[in-house]
């Protein structure tokens, strides 16, 4: 089963040189954009969207319009069916994987974790962060308690695929890791989705407070509690972008909606 997946056809020509920018500043844009799982229907259409470096922006909508492709596509991992993702102004296509990899963190609804220790998983891929680097951004996800609470602490073990860790532990891990990492651009699908409404209040507010000024955080979510951490909403409705703007313009349109 690898060898077949090994032996298929690179994404890119492996004679493209790629393009590797000096810095990252953070500047997201889709456009012409559009994304279908099948030929005969298009899941999601953006003509032109454009999320700049400091922007706080939350991505709301009924389930099944188009939310969680739309994050997947900013992140790089949906390539768009038509149209382009540029990072900077340069088409992601274009850009060495592993530069995206470091300057764009996405964090799944669905954090699935690997057979090793707890430090395994949080560590994996970054230049070996210090136990107290560790301690502390788990202190700000609340994944510290979990530390604590297990005789191995770090070296608490997990099984394939996060086994032994409930839904919220998973999350956290994978928060925790996103801190570690400390990309420009933050993507976070559902990210309190399996947290009671105190841990995640507690997340939520030293996440918005402690990453920097000028990166750029994108959440989406369904609750209303992360609202207020944000300053634009981008609401998505039958695969489209049907408001987009301030927050404070946006919740009072869709309370107008709401009450005609």
């Amino acid at each position: 089963s690898l060898d077949s997946i090994m032996a298929m056809p690179n994404d890119r020509d492996e004679h493209t040189r790629l393009v590797v920018p000096e810095f990252c500043a953070g500047k997201l844009k889709l456009e012409k954009a559009t994304f279908q799982y099948r030929e005969d229907s298009v899941t999601l259409s953006v003509p032109e969207l454009t999320i700049n470096p400091g922007e706080r922006v939350a991505i709301i909508g009924p389930v099944g319009s188009g939310k969680s492709t739309l994050i997947k596509m900013l992140s790089g991992l949906y390539k768009p069916t038509t149209g382009s993702l540029y990072l900077d102004g340069v088409d992601v296509s274009q850009i060495a994987p592993d530069f995206v990899r470091e300057h764009v963190g996405y964090l799944p609804q669905d954090v699935r974790l690997f057979n090793g220790t707890l430090r395994d998983n949080l560590t994996l891929g970054l230049p070996s962060p210090s136990d107290a680097q560790i301690l502390r951004a788990a202190s700000l996800t609340g994944l510290a308690q979990a530390i604590k609470n297990h005789p191995r602490g770090l070296e608490l073990p997990i099984a394939e695929g996060g086994k032994g860790l409930s839904g919220g532990q998973r999350q956290l891990v994978g928060l925790t890791r996103l801190l570690l990492a400390q990309p420009t651009i933050m993507l976070l699908d559902e990210p309190t989705a399996s947290l009671d409404g105190s841990l995640e209040t507690l997340v939520m507010n030293h996440l918005f407070k402690e990453i920097a000024p000028e990166s750029v955080l994108v959440v989406v979510t369904h609750k209303v509690a992360l609202l207020p951490h944000v300053g634009r909403i981008i609401v998505v409705n039958h695969g489209e972008i049907s408001v987009d703007g301030p927050r404070e313009e946006v919740l009072a349109k869709m309370r107008g909606g709401a009450a005609a």
